[in-house]
């Protein structure tokens, strides 16, 4: 048994690094065809996938060997594959060239003695962002309220008569509703209802959009939302710090509109200046939550 979990380590590194080659390739073939866009036509049959996929896959080649040589490299060591490097060209994709190098420089230094789970792809995208906050905090500020601007609803169809369903919110709000979708879902499970809970906030969802009754009241609890802010963030003296409870890093501007909302409720929070753990009296963090 090790030893075929062994093995699997080592296609996992073949992998990558051929996933490394290929993107260079890519890249490569791109640089030589300049604007001739016939090769994402001649590539298709090649790499058989959608024209639309070998353009992202160029793009991804182009992005990582001239923007992140260092996350390059990663991948010819067999360090880190395509999804992974994909999840981290997401976040970069809007910077400059310079600021870009610069967050793959940091990445590589953060990544030396980082432990395996730091290498899984949800966990290089969320210290990516962290990354890119500090490196261009005014740019990540007009990207989320560009986001935010753009909010959404789709409709993707999908297998076996199913649908889905995506609404793309600010992080505060989505979270909000899931809150309160959830809390709804747990309590008809408590009270017996035999299906899922997967299932049950899939309908609870589908009911509250329909208007229809989904057989439990609403929480008397309003939704809440957690916002951490530093004090020195929520006084426009830093922009960094701000953290949205189950999502992560975000925009101390963005913030600092959540935290002024009338529906918002400040809580102090003792917390030490260094580690940031609660009820330790040698700092002060602010703490607040918003209701829905």
């Amino acid at each position: 048994m090790r030893e075929k979990i062994e093995r699997v380590g080592v296609v996992r590194a073949r992998r990558a690094r051929l996933d490394a080659e290929g993107l260079e390739l890519l890249a490569a073939i791109a640089a030589d065809a300049g604007e001739d866009r016939g090769v994402v036509e001649e590539l298709t049959p090649v790499l058989r996938v959608s024209t639309r996929e070998v353009e992202r896959r160029i793009e991804d080649g182009r992005s990582v060997v001239r923007r992140m040589p260092r996350l390059h490299a990663a991948m010819q060591n067999g360090a880190v594959e395509s999804y992974g490097a994909r999840r981290v060209l997401a976040v970069v994709d809007p910077l400059d060239d310079d600021t870009a190098r610069q967050v793959d420089g940091l990445l590589a230094e953060r990544l030396v003695d980082a432990p395996e789970t730091a290498w899984q792809p949800g966990n290089l995208a969320q210290r990516v962002r962290r990354l890119v906050e500090k490196a261009d905090p005014d740019g990540q500020t007009e990207r989320a309220r560009q986001a935010r601007a753009e909010r959404k609803v789709e409709l993707t169809p999908g297998e076996h008569a199913m649908s889905s369903l995506e609404v793309s919110l600010p992080a505060e709000r989505a979270g909000a509703c899931y809150s309160r979708v959830d809390a709804m879902a747990r309590s008809l499970r408590h009270g017996g209802d035999l299906r899922t809970l997967d299932q049950l906030r899939a309908d609870v969802a589908a009911d509250l959009l329909l208007g229809r009754d989904p057989g439990v009241s609403p929480p008397e609890a309003a939704a809440m939302v957690y916002l951490h802010i530093p004090v020195d963030a929520a006084l426009s003296l830093s922009n960094n710090g701000c953290e949205l409870d189950g999502y992560g890093p975000i925009p101390a501007p963005i913030a600092r509109e959540i935290m002024t909302n009338e529906r918002s409720i400040w809580r102090a929070v003792l917390c030490d200046p260094c580690s940031a753990s609660d009820f330790v009296a040698q700092g002060f963090c602010r703490f607040l939550s918003r209701r829905y």
